[in-house]
């Protein structure tokens, strides 16, 4: 009976340690359902108010050598967080040009075990168990990334946390 009662507990000390384990949302990596999506973090350095970036990342297509480049940035008129993926844009890109290599940009969310949705935390942060990319996969698909020894497999709109890279 005793030992009943400890396996039950230990099933749900689990997921609460694995969820704090420390890692900060610039060091982490996603994956969508289907494995052939890696979102990955990076570290900014310093916030940038004059654009509002706040966390910038790679976008992985697995099995092909595509990386799209992503970043997501805080509304100074909302408090939420607004997600954009890019391809081969030309540094310093904005208006047409910018709009011209956006694959796709919205709302990105994070979602916990209990299934509450928030923003993303900030640089340093701790991650989310997974993050909400609405429309991201219809978006791939009407792209330039889409095709001939492109991206052949359209991602989840959701992304489960994967890894804690250094």
């Amino acid at each position: 009976m005793r030992l009943s009662l400890y396996a039950a507990l230990l099933c749900f000390m689990v997921p609460a340690i694995a969820y704090a384990d420390g890692c900060a949302i610039e060091k982490s990596s996603f994956i969508d359902p289907d494995e052939a999506y890696i979102l990955k973090f990076k570290e900014m350095g310093a916030f940038d108010p004059d654009s509002n970036v706040s966390l910038k990342f790679d976008l992985i297509v697995k099995g092909t050598k595509l990386v799209l480049d992503g970043e997501v940035s805080i509304p100074r008129e909302v408090s939420r967080t607004e997600g954009r993926i890019t391809y081969q844009c030309p540094k310093g890109a904005e208006g047409d040009a910018l709009a011209a290599c956006t694959i796709w940009e919205g709302t990105m969310l994070s979602a916990d075990r209990e299934g509450n949705i928030s923003v993303l935390p900030p640089e340093g942060g701790d991650h989310a168990p997974q993050l909400l990319l609405p429309g991201l996969g219809r978006a791939i698909r009407m792209s330039a990334v889409w095709g001939d020894k492109k991206a052949s497999v359209a991602p989840w709109d959701v992304f489960a946390y994967k890894a804690c890279g250094k």
